[in-house]
């Protein structure tokens, strides 16, 4: 969902978590910028060094916070020197433009073919790694909407249906490959598409009736994420497209948005019209989580607030950025948060010389009850071992007392701290020391 731009007086962040964001420490950090009734979308740079969106604000460490002039923002470049969205031109037309922090909104060239739609021309959607391609729609004849691209001063269409309209949602980062949506001649409703230079017109991962739209798309081009008949999904020549499905009790289905290079899948679960959507992420080796439980699984603390949406992740996978509640339930918030690295399913954010938790193990697994978790201590060091739901909450301690250095079994049952059997599903190991933490994912089948 995106906003108009309006004139905001931002105060700055906090000097600590300025250099934490900067850093890429595991912290999350809610954006002391004026609180909304709306949630809006908030975007992050491939490098993970540049913020913008939320009512008009880009930030990095050496600029602080800016206040955009008048626009709608819809994305950054990469590098992160660069903002794209829609402007208005010294004529009151709505055109395609991108803005620097040096300057003001500068229109894109239109491709030949454009034509206004009352005082619609285009509109500016997404910039790849140094912001040398930009894409999004133009109006054509008839009111429809076409995807375009524009480089070296000059634009193109990307080609349409017949008669329909298509739009251009996001470009990798090396400008290769362009992803969106066409809509279906037949059917009448978005349909998931992209282009390539190789192919004329729009390409298509699904079959023809399917409704959607590809939303994002990895540094190279050969991964991308979106939305299909009301479901998240993840597609690469190597795997096909995988449905993400939604979070368990969730009816009203999901949202991808954003796909990093080492494959995560950022989104939310739920329809913000319908439901109460939560911030997802997904893994093909972990599956699908609220983000608040896999934050809260490697000790990032989220402050009480609950993560509504994840928009936008960097490149590297490391940084997010979406909207939140407030505590109070009441204020929609944009935030940021740096992720401690993590390897496949295990998480941790320690060094080597650390007195932490190795070889942290879960066998056999999937489980049909009992279970042994195995880890091991680099020195003696009190240590909390539990096991825990998906949305991040405990539900049996194993284990809270000093350990000597070694290796420690510890047999789990496959109950709750009440004594009842837990229901099949996805859980989490969670072993956390005064050194760090560390997750493993544990599948429990009846």
């Amino acid at each position: 969902m995106k906003h108009r731009i309006v004139a905001l007086a931002l105060p700055l962040i906090a000097a600590a978590a300025a250099a934490d964001l900067a850093a890429g420490a595991g912290v999350f950090q809610p954006l002391p910028l004026p609180n909304s009734f709306f949630p809006g979308a908030v975007y992050v740079s491939d490098d993970g060094s540049a913020l913008c969106g939320w009512n008009g604000f880009y930030w990095t460490e050496a600029t602080g916070y800016v206040t955009l002039p008048a626009g709608q923002i819809s994305g950054v470049s990469g590098d992160g020197s660069t903002v794209i969205g829609t402007a208005t031109d010294p004529q009151g037309n709505e055109v395609a433009a991108t803005w620097t922090p040096d300057g003001n909104w500068t229109p894109l060239p239109v491709a030949d073919g454009g034509e206004a739609c009352g005082a619609s021309i285009s509109s500016g959607w997404a910039l790849n790694r140094d912001a040398t391609v930009a894409v999004g729609l133009t109006w054509v004849p008839g009111c429809r909407a076409e995807a375009f691209r524009a480089q070296g001063g000059s634009a193109v269409l990307l080609g349409r249906s017949a008669n329909v309209s298509s739009r251009a949602s996001d470009v990798s980062g090396d400008g290769t490959v362009v992803v969106g949506f066409d809509e279906s001649p037949d059917f009448g409703f978005r349909r998931p598409a992209f282009w390539t230079a190789d192919v004329e017109g729009p390409q298509y991962i699904t079959a023809p009736d399917v409704a959607g739209e590809l939303l994002g798309v990895n540094g190279d081009g050969t991964m991308m994420c979106g939305e299909a008949n009301s479901s998240a999904f993840f597609y690469s020549p190597s795997t096909g497209l995988i449905d993400i499905g939604a979070l368990p009790g969730e009816t009203w289905g999901s949202t991808a948005t954003g796909v990093s290079d080492n494959g995560r899948v950022v989104g939310w679960s739920g329809n913000p019209f319908f439901s109460f959507p939560s911030a997802t992420i997904w893994t093909q080796d972990a599956g699908l989580q609220p983000l608040a439980s896999y934050l809260t699984a490697m000790s990032v603390d989220v402050g009480g607030y609950h993560l509504y949406t994840a928009t936008s992740i960097s490149a590297d996978g490391y940084t997010i950025a979406g909207t939140a509640i407030d505590p109070t339930g009441f204020w929609f918030v944009p935030y940021v948060v740096r992720l401690p690295h993590v390897d496949g399913n295990a998480t941790s954010d320690v060094g080597d010389d650390a007195p932490f938790a190795v070889g942290l193990g879960v066998a056999p697994n999937p489980t049909f009850g009992a279970t042994t978790i195995s880890f091991a201590l680099r020195a003696a060091e009190e240590a909390r071992v539990s096991v825990v739901d998906l949305t991040g909450r405990e539900l049996l301690r194993l284990a809270d007392r000093r350990f000597e250095a070694g290796s420690h079994p510890i047999t789990w049952d496959g109950l709750d701290a009440s004594g009842r059997s837990l229901p099949s599903g996805t859980y989490f190991v969670r072993i956390v020391t005064p050194g760090g933490s560390e997750t493993r994912k544990l599948n429990l089948v009846r």
